[in-house]
């Protein structure tokens, strides 16, 4: 465009922690998929799209797939979002993380918070790269939500081998990997039409001393229409066999076959017939 557009209001849809590069090789790349349908009614008319890069070349592409969605989004809000310091005389519990009540869309039948959460920093305590710290979400006052801001998987990274400590357990992050996305179900908690009130909670926690420790979060409010298929399952991932860049430490295999399975639709699911086998040969039947 000819003219710069002012940014009134920034949107995370996914984050991504660039990996330890000394001895890194990429070869021809490396793939990662995210999952940003929630996220569809942002991408739309005129926007600017930012994906921050400090070392390797990113080759950024949107995928849209044409059809009918679980539920349809109506409307994304941010709820906290920046880099939260946590200093002696600064608790973010008691100075940045403030309850907010918001008025939940007649039409939003469905709704789900997102949150993104990683620690930085090392103080006295190594907070808060290399420290758990549990976080909560209440609901009109009452905890619905608790988790522990921790990944424990770093040394089975599939871009690897890196440099320096990639492979040591952080607070909700590894080098080289994509930032886990919790999504909390909002709607048994929620009335369209009425309002809610939100709280998200840290740790208790003085940072005293060296680097300060910090959490960067990123959360929103995703409103839905109703759930658009009463049965409808989903294969959301084929961990092996396969040939995704990010399932390198599980493969070639050529049996005991994994995959990931997702209720999609209004009723439970109670069994799947599931179909496998090779190309032109003869299909097995799981019977889940």
């Amino acid at each position: 465009w000819d003219a710069p557009y002012p940014v009134t209001e920034r949107f995370e849809l996914g984050r991504f922690i660039t990996p330890y590069g000394n001895g890194l090789s990429l070869g021809n790349g490396f793939t990662w998929w995210y999952d940003i349908s929630d996220y569809r009614t942002l991408l739309r008319d005129t926007m600017r799209i930012v994906s921050g890069n400090w070392q390797e070349l990113h080759d950024l592409q949107f995928i849209f797939i044409k059809g009918t969605p679980p539920r349809d989004p109506i409307n994304v809000r941010n709820l906290w979002n920046g880099v939260f310091y946590q200093r002696a005389t600064d608790s973010i519990e008691t100075k940045r993380l403030f309850p907010k009540t918001f008025f939940i869309d007649s039409a939003a039948v469905t709704q789900r918070v997102k949150l993104r959460t990683t620690g930085h920093g090392a103080d006295n305590q190594n907070c808060a790269e290399f420290c758990i710290q549990n976080h909560t979400l209440n609901v009109n006052g009452v905890q619905q939500w608790n988790k522990d801001i921790w990944k424990d998987d770093c040394g089975l990274n599939p871009l690897y081998p890196q440099g320096g400590t990639w492979v040591y357990q952080r607070a909700n992050w590894c080098p080289g990997d994509e930032v886990p996305t919790w999504d909390f179900e909002l709607t048994p908690f929620a009335t369209p039409g009425d309002s809610v009130n939100l709280d998200y909670n840290a740790s208790q926690y003085i940072s005293v001393g060296g680097s300060p420790a910090n959490w960067v979060h990123e959360s929103q409010l995703i409103e839905y229409g109703p759930i658009n298929f009463t049965l409808d399952a989903a294969i959301t991932e084929v961990r092996s066999p396969s040939d995704y860049d990010i399932y390198k430490r599980m493969n070639p295999i050529c049996n005991n076959p994994i995959i990931v399975i997702r209720n999609n639709g209004s009723a439970n699911l109670t069994s799947l017939n599931i179909e496998f086998g090779l190309v032109g040969g003869t299909p097995s039947t799981y019977a889940w």
